[in-house]
């Protein structure tokens, strides 16, 4: 199970309680072997053309980083955005 699929981008106050047992679930760590992750936000760039007002402006995503170094995990961002991995 990826849990970007559980990721609801939400703060666990506002959350409802997950069905999942949390003694059931596996660790996530950052490269770095941070486990505390903070809510971030990733701006795009919207061209002129792409707009649907015809000014070019931002288009925010958010995602997670790593509290400790700030890097965001691969598994964290949207499909659209993630890099590649070479087999």
């Amino acid at each position: 199970m990826n849990i970007a699929n559980l990721n609801t981008n939400q703060p666990t106050s506002v959350r409802q309680q997950s069905p999942v047992d949390i003694k059931l679930t596996g660790e996530v760590k950052c490269e770095c072997g941070g486990i505390a992750f903070q809510e971030a936000v990733i701006f795009r760039s919207v061209s002129a053309l792409l707009s649907p007002s015809g000014k070019a402006g931002f288009m925010p995503v958010s995602s997670w980083c790593c509290a400790s170094c700030g890097n965001i995990p691969q598994d964290f961002l949207p499909i659209e955005l993630k890099t590649p991995k070479l087999t």
